[in-house]
């Protein structure tokens, strides 16, 4: 049997949520309730519960309070997301690590996309153990992708531009002083901070924070205005993105009120000589929430990380949103294998777009149309990001494996040949006054 700990601490609830009870159903013995449960029996139903439930349930009453930082409790719930030590995370507990940055910060882990014109950006969130030179937590890297002609796709750099964690340098916070003045607080807190890895710190005084906020769902979009008339950007996500993942959830953090400038009037006073021009406005598409985020240092280098530049002038003033990405990298199936159809080849996909270098596709297989689609997730000058690249119909293909000989340009070897597909693809001017 499991002993259960016999010390009582005072309760610490989670970022951003409410302690709510747990609603026992009357019996007709009062005596017997769920707090009169043994505490073996008790934490064999953690397992079954989410972290809000359990703290709920050991909110009850005051025996069961007295467990509410038993290690073994929250060990197991930052098992769920692969953290099963906290050696290297400056001597915290498995409670401080759970409730300050798993539970608000954890459904960041992933991929996501942001709807930046054109180009857009990827970054990813994953978690870190630490080591005797790190301490722990979640950082945040950004898919830096080459802009090198190539006949073949080339892997990004993953580049950190941010980190959540509780090795951040402590910023006091005024109080008001005994005797009038200010005061400072001088105990470290445990909560987790997130800090800019853009521009290394000289020391604690160039540290800086990032902010990252949840969008809620809204109708803002970006266009381009030409010589003769205005563009509308492809929505991001669109109406049908299936690269876009609903299921995973966003950070618990409060949930910020955009300020929507529209600037189409704006756009038809502006000089000839600056067109074409980015602007923003309503768009009939609603996206859903979605994050931003926000460096505090004011440096160039920050902006660019989540803003690549642009071969045209933005007048768009709002942050751009990213939304969670599809993390769909499977193992691939030759073409020459007797297994091999489109629709293995769904997923995520890099791809060689001449002079602007690799870009990242998304790859969809329609079962009604038959048809493979893949949708730029970040794009170029001329097929933006959100726009389709090319489709191929999987029924068009009747032939066997042919062995054709490769264009003398091509490096890569191909066994024997290639398959061929009918299909459609998108070329655009500059600008994509396509639409």
């Amino acid at each position: 049997m499991r002993q259960a700990p016999v010390h009582s601490t005072p309760f610490i609830g989670f970022p951003g949520s409410a302690i709510q009870s747990f609603a026992v159903a009357p019996a007709m013995d009062t005596s017997c309730k769920v707090c009169d449960l043994p505490y073996d029996v008790l934490f064999e139903l953690f397992q079954h519960l989410s972290a809000v439930d359990v703290t709920a349930l050991l909110s009850t009453c005051r025996n069961a309070r007295k467990h509410i930082q038993d290690s073994s409790i929250w060990q197991r719930l930052c098992s769920r997301y692969g953290l099963r030590s906290v050696a290297s995370f400056g001597g915290l507990s498995f409670y401080t690590v759970y409730t300050q940055l798993l539970h608000p910060y954890g459904p960041l882990l992933g991929l996501w996309a942001s709807d930046y014109p054109y180009r857009g950006n990827i970054i990813e969130f994953r978690l870190i153990p630490g080591d005797e030179y790190e301490q722990g937590g979640i950082i945040g890297e950004v898919w830096r992708f080459h802009q090198d002609v190539a006949p073949y796709p080339i892997h990004p750099d993953y580049v950190r531009a941010l980190k959540i964690g509780f090795d951040a340098p402590f910023v006091p916070s005024p109080t008001p002083a005994m005797e009038g003045g200010t005061s400072y607080h001088s105990v470290i807190s445990p909560k987790a901070r997130i800090s800019c890895c853009v521009v290394p710190p000289i020391n604690d005084a160039h540290w800086h924070s990032t902010y990252i906020e949840v969008v809620p769902p809204n109708s803002y979009g970006y266009f381009m205005q030409g010589y003769r008339r205005p563009f509308a950007h492809p929505d991001f996500p669109g109406v049908d993105a299936l690269w876009c993942d609903p299921h995973r959830g966003y950070p618990r953090l409060k949930m910020s009120i955009p300020v929507l400038v529209d600037q189409r009037e704006l756009v038809r006073i502006y000089p000839a000589v600056r067109l074409p021009i980015i602007f923003a406005s309503t768009t009939p598409h609603v996206k859903p929430a979605g994050i931003s985020i926000h460096c505090s240092g004011g440096d160039d280098r920050c902006t660019q990380m989540y803003q690549p530049a642009l071969p045209f002038d933005d007048l768009s003033t709002a942050l751009p949103r990213y939304y969670p990405l599809r993390r769909d990298i499977c193992v691939g199936v030759e073409p020459w294998d007797t297994n091999f159809t489109l629709q293995t080849l769904s997923g995520l996909w890099l791809g060689a777009f001449g002079r602007y270098g690799t870009e990242l596709l998304h790859l969809t297989w329609h079962i009604e149309k038959e048809e493979l689609c893949a949708t730029k997730i970040t794009g170029d000058a001329n097929v933006p990001r959100g726009a389709p690249s090319w489709t191929l119909q999987g029924a068009s293909f009747n032939s066997p494996f042919l062995p054709m000989s490769p264009p003398a340009s091509w490096t890569s070897e191909l066994p024997g040949g290639c398959l061929m597909y009918s299909g459609t693809g998108t070329i655009s001017e500059r600008g994509y006054p396509c639409v």
